[in-house]
């Protein structure tokens, strides 16, 4: 969320009269003219981003470095100094990323069960596919 955005709602809320909210008597009606004033000032001010997750994207990869992407790309045929800027930091952020998103889903079955464990660090390793996670649950035959 940009600082200027910050600033401008900061600014809209010191000084907005707020009088559909102090001259009504009811206390459930003052609270939906709250909530209505609020929330279309926070939509004017951050409005929604749509950001598409494929399901060939990588597990870890997240919102701002598929942001951080497409101004690489863009910068690539427009701006050279700033398209190494970008590409420097895009290797960066996946670098981090990827650091902490392996780790966290190693820890995460390294506590629960050794099997589940060998085999998680066996698929992020590309060495089998992945299982279902339905196929914890099926009952094996004797």
């Amino acid at each position: 969320m940009p600082d200027s955005a910050l600033r401008l709602f900061g600014a809209w809320v010191t000084q907005h009269p707020w009088n559909e909210v102090l001259q009504v008597e009811d206390v459930h009606t003052r609270w939906l003219n709250f909530v209505s004033t609020t929330s279309a000032a926070l939509h004017h001010y951050f409005p929604a981003k749509s950001v598409t997750m494929h399901p060939s994207d990588a597990p870890w990869m997240m919102p701002h470095i598929k942001r951080l992407i497409k101004q690489r790309n863009w910068a690539f045929h427009t701006c050279p100094i700033q398209y190494r800027k970008l590409r420097n930091k895009v290797i960066r952020d996946i670098k981090i990323v990827k650091a902490s998103h392996h780790p966290n889903k190693i820890h995460q079955f390294k506590l629960t069960n050794n099997r589940q464990w060998y085999e998680r660090i066996k698929a992020l390793c590309g060495l089998q596919k992945q299982s279902s996670p339905f196929s914890l649950y099926l009952t094996h035959p004797r």
